[in-house]
Order: structure tokens, then C-alpha cells, then sequence
């Protein structure tokens, strides 16, 4: 609680752009976690001035969930506010997604969409998310989209966006990966050179713990193994991920585009599309490794003892950057 990440994430965004030349293009990734579930909701906590006159009961975790929320609001806003400041928020492009559903608590919903965090059903997987720019050059597409946008797609989207892999290549020095699951969606829901869907199939999950199975091909997505499992990784176990790893003998196949709260099994009906959906999930098994739950502890990596977050930027030389010096010692808990 003393370095409430909204401050130190929204302050370090802010020092970034303060110091940016505004002449030269900046992408800066802001991976709000203020709005998170924990098992435990006595551990949920917001700063006093994020609740609200209708919501203020600090133990009640609705009312600190919306908190929460508020207080990702204002580190956007925040963040905004420094872009047009600068002068550059004309010539920014906004991505704002979710990386999951809400969680099976009393007073968050995913309806109408079936299932909640940590399912492989829809109201586990499937997001909103959307773009924005002041300026419609940049984007010219208004509306919504039906089509399937996976988030590996983010990531040849925005190399197109920004010069091609021959731009990447030369501002990066890296080769662009020979297999890559990522499709540029540009053309859908950038600049509007198509209205046709670029992805017709994902890969939902493979979970060796869980023995369970996803997958989306067209209007079908099927599930395999027992959804409601809770099994749990047993650290410094490796789990291979081959044929063996989930539970083929429990089956579930939807039409979600018809039955979007997944409420119809159709798997019994449809024994074509299951084998064939099946055949596309062994071969993804067949080029994976295993997975291990707990990684082994590497020698001056952080979170630590001594610096209990992690630092993706400007630690070198075992040296605090200033601002992380600032949330260790200066932060109150009610800021």
C-alpha cells in the first residue's frame, strides 16, 4: 500500500512523455492492474479519495472495486492530459483492452456471455476493448466489429501501422519472426480498406494442470475436459504439453455466433466439426514444450526482499531510479 501502483505507473508515464521529443514517434505500454481480483477481498484497497459520496464503505468491496476503477480513470486521464500537453495527442493512436472476464464474486457479471475469469467460456475470454484517435487520419474507422481479433494481433497491427517489418528491422535491429500467430488487423480497424474478417480461428487456451482445451474455428468453438476443474500447478513440476495432457472424453461444442451464452452443447450432433477442431489442437501440442509453474529463482531478479515489485525499466547497476526510491519511502498509503 505505500507505492499504490496507480501513482507510481501514472508519474512514470508522465516523466516518459515530460522527456520525450514530440517531433519523434513513442509507444508507451501502460498495463493498469488497479483493477484486479483477489481471491481474498479483504486485500482490496484504493486510496480514500477514488470512492465515491454513494459508495464510500472502504470494507464493503463493491464499493472499493469501484475505487479501483476510478483510479484507473484517473492515470488515464491523467496520461492524456500530458499527451495534449505536449502537443501530441493529434497524432496518437489509443488501444485500451482487458486481458480477462470479470470474476465469480456477488457483483461482477459477464452476462450475457456465459462462465467468468479463469473459464475457457466466453465470459472468461472474451473482452471489450477499443481504439481511439482525435484525428481521422489516423483512425478512420467508427463503430464496431463483429470479427475475431486475437491479442497477438496488437502486435502485427502495430508493426504495420508504424512502417512494415522492414521498419521494424531496421529500427530494431531484429530479424521479424519466422512463425509469428499474429495477424495484422489493420485494414479492419484502422483505416477501413476491408470489412472482411481477417482471423477465423483462434486458439483459446491448452491447460495441462487443468486437463482442458479450447478452440474457435468459423461459427464453432470447442472445449475439451472438465471446465469447472480447480486443479492447481504443484511448483517445480513440469507438465508436457502432448496428447496426453487433456481430457479428450468430456466434450463441449457451441455455435457462438447463434448461442453466444454458450447455453446449447452441440457436440453430439456435430461429431465432424469436434474431430476436425480436435486434429488442429494436436498439432499445436506436437510443437510445444513443457510448462512449469514456478519458475526457479534467478539471482538478482526482482520482486525481492529488498525490492518488492518488479522493475521493467531504468534499473542498471543495482541503482533505484528515483521514482522508485519515491514509492518505497515517501508514498502514504492514503495517496
Amino acid at each position: 500500500k505505500q507505492w499504490y501502483q496507480r501513482r507510481v505507473r501514472g508519474e512514470r508515464a508522465e516523466q516518459i512523455l515530460d522527456a520525450h521529443d514530440p517531433t519523434q514517434p513513442i509507444f508507451l505500454y501502460m498495463p493498469l492492474q488497479t483493477v484486479h481480483y483477489e481471491a481474498d477481498q479483504t486485500n482490496y484497497w484504493a486510496p480514500d479519495s477514488f470512492y465515491s459520496e454513494s459508495c464510500n464503505d472502504t470494507s464493503n468491496p463493491r464499493c472499493t472495486m469501484q475505487a479501483m476503477l476510478n483510479a484507473a480513470e484517473d492515470t488515464l486521464n491523467r496520461t492524456i492530459t500530458k499527451f495534449q500537453e505536449k502537443g501530441m495527442w493529434e497524432s496518437t493512436l489509443m488501444v485500451y483492452l482487458s486481458d480477462n472476464g470479470a470474476p465469480d464474486n456477488s457483483y461482477q457479471s459477464n452476462l450475457p456471455l456465459r462462465g467468468y475469469k479463469k473459464y475457457l467460456y466466453d465470459g472468461g475470454v472474451r473482452t471489450p476493448g477499443f481504439l481511439y484517435s482525435a484525428n481521422p487520419d489516423i483512425l478512420a474507422v467508427r463503430g464496431r466489429t463483429s470479427c475475431y481479433v486475437h491479442v497477438s494481433d496488437w502486435f502485427s497491427t502495430l508493426v504495420e501501422l508504424t512502417g512494415g517489418w522492414e521498419a521494424y528491422r531496421n529500427s530494431t535491429g531484429n530479424e521479424p519472426p519466422a512463425i509469428l500467430d499474429s495477424i495484422s488487423q489493420l485494414k479492419l480497424l484502422i483505416t477501413g480498406e476491408t470489412e472482411t474478417c481477417q482471423r477465423s480461428e483462434i486458439l483459446v487456451h491448452v491447460d495441462p494442470v487443468k486437463r482442458i482445451a479450447g478452440y474457435i474455428r468459423d461459427d464453432f468453438k470447442v472445449l475439451f475436459g472438465d471446465q469447472e476443474s480447480d486443479a492447481s500447478c504443484v511448483a517445480e513440476f513440469w507438465y508436457p504439453l502432448n496428447e496426453s495432457c487433456v481430457d479428450w472424453s468430456t466434450v463441449e461444442l457451441y455455435n457462438i455466433t447463434g448461442d453466444f451464452g454458450e447455453t446449447t452443447n452441440i457436440a453430439k450432433s456435430h461429431p465432424d466439426v469436434v474431430e476436425q477442431l480436435q486434429e488442429v489442437l494436436l498439432l499445436y501440442l506436437g510443437e510445444q514444450s513443457p510448462l512449469q509453474c514456478e519458475l526457479p529463482v534467478v539471482e538478482d531478479s526482482f520482486p525481492s526482499d529488498t525490492v518488492p515489485f518488479c522493475l521493467p525499466w531504468d534499473f542498471k547497476g543495482g541503482v533505484l531510479p528515483d521514482w522508485a526510491i519515491y514509492a518505497l519511502t515517501n508514498v502514504s498509503s492514503n495517496t
